[in-house]
């Protein structure tokens, strides 16, 4: 537990370049995996969005983040949408049933899915208890 607020605090204080870069190491390990998924990259897409809209508040530099490290677009009008029309609880569902999706990879590839979920939502140099809970879910 300690060890997760720890890593939590490491990625709250890493500028806006080390993000990038992280995220840009990350996805080139993370894509080719779930490539080989049926519907890998939507799930893990919309596990994104979901982590984004885990703590009520959508903020834009967690958007532009991905978008320039990585190319994918994760979608801010269905993390909008996520937000206006789902409540905390099935978010938490919706991360087990995601995570069920990604049961079959490998635990680096998990741990590296993790880190890019801590990276993305620290994007404003915070992560609530919201989305720390959430992505405490996928370490599950």
């Amino acid at each position: 537990m300690f060890e997760f607020e720890k890593l939590c605090h490491q990625y709250e204080d890493l500028t806006y370049e080390q993000r990038r870069d992280e995220l840009e190491q990350l996805s080139q390990r993370i894509v080719p995996a779930l490539m080989l998924l049926p519907n890998g990259l939507e799930a893990f897409k919309i596990l994104v969005r979901a982590a984004c809209a885990a703590d009520g508040e959508l903020q834009g530099s967690e958007y532009t983040l991905v978008a320039s490290a990585t190319g994918l677009d994760i979608g801010y009008e269905n993390a909008e949408n996520l937000v206006k029309n789902t409540n905390p609880k099935a978010l938490r569902e919706l991360a087990d049933i995601i995570v069920d999706v990604f049961g079959g990879l490998d635990i680096s590839i998990k741990a590296d899915m993790v880190s890019f979920m801590l990276c993305i939502v620290s994007a404003d140099n915070r992560i609530t208890l919201k989305e720390s809970m959430f992505i405490k879910k996928l370490l599950k």
